[in-house]
């Protein structure tokens, strides 16, 4: 399969070359096009139609299954791509997101960040509202790689004490001796 870009009508179009596809591949990918509501054309091969609308294809021979090359507008391409990709390799495994292991790290920095201003300034608004944002995104996070889900919980804890005795109006001494704990346990994972 390849893409070229062409240039008709002004409208920016691409070219899927799909002509090593079995003409079943191609039907599908029509519906499947059809479906999204993407205007397509196809071309090559014995025959060769204008730009379809979306919408049922009728006869003995659709035209994906007589032609090779699909014809997309270019703001199309992404969805298209996908699609191809999608019948081309049914078996291929999804795509992980491991923003997660991001997420985690900044949700330490943050953690890390807040409660040691928080030891040296127990008064500190920004500081509070940086710690109560990480514990919120801390609980929908799971165990980040490399921690025990023990030592996540730990930290977790320490941080909803921490909070605690901040929106509790909590003392100077019990906030700066959540605050270093916190941090003490953040310390080396940051």
């Amino acid at each position: 399969m390849t893409a070229g870009d062409s240039d008709s009508d002004d409208v920016d179009e691409v070219v899927y070359d799909l002509a090593d596809w079995e003409p079943e591949q191609r039907s599908t990918l029509d519906r499947m096009l059809t479906a999204e509501g993407v205007a397509f054309r196809w071309e090559g091969g014995q025959a060769s139609s204008s730009w379809m609308a979306p919408g049922p294809v009728s006869g003995p021979t659709s035209p994906a299954q007589a032609s090779d090359q699909l014809v997309v507008a270019d703001h199309s391409g992404e969805l298209v791509e996908e699609l191809i990709d999608e019948l081309d390799h049914p078996d291929a495994l999804d795509v992980v997101d491991d923003d997660g292991d991001d997420g985690a790290a900044e949700v330490l920095s943050s953690l890390y960040v807040a409660s040691d201003v928080l030891v040296s300034a127990p008064g500190n608004l920004a500081a509070a509202h940086e710690l109560g944002e990480a514990c919120e995104a801390a609980t929908s996070l799971a165990v980040p790689y490399g921690l025990e889900a023990g030592a996540w919980d730990d930290l977790c804890r320490r941080a909803a004490t921490l909070a605690e005795r901040l929106s509790v109006g909590g003392g100077e001494d019990e906030i700066i001796e959540a605050a270093r704990a916190l941090r003490s346990a953040v310390r080396p994972l940051v």
